[in-house]
């Protein structure tokens, strides 16, 4: 996202006034993952806060969980959009870097 006002504006008015792709369509706005790792364990969520909200799809959780140690406190999320579908990144809580992906509804309220 871009840090300058100016250019947030400008971002804003090229996807809601010109109809340009919006920022996760644009490479431009990309970045390497193991630089800007840190900002998603920030923002990312207890791994058990999902499962806890969907309980539908509890046993691909715990699956998951399972197939990685067994051990949920040391697991977080972050959502992630892929084209017409949603996913959630699953993530090593002490470290940030990748462990899975799991396909289920990742946006919480």
């Amino acid at each position: 996202m871009p840090t300058d006002p100016a250019a947030y504006q400008k971002l804003l008015r090229e996807i809601m006034l010109e109809g340009k792709p919006d920022l996760q369509f644009r490479p431009e706005f990309w970045s390497i993952y193991s630089e800007r790792k840190d900002q998603a364990l920030k923002k990312s969520r207890p791994l058990a806060d999902l499962r806890d909200n969907r309980p539908d799809s509890s046993s691909a959780i715990d699956r998951l969980v399972n197939s990685h140690g067994g051990d949920i406190a040391g697991l977080s999320f972050v959502p992630a959009l892929f084209r017409d579908s949603q996913f959630a990144v699953i993530l090593d809580a002490a470290n940030g870097e990748v462990v899975d992906t799991l396909l289920i509804n990742p946006w919480l309220e």
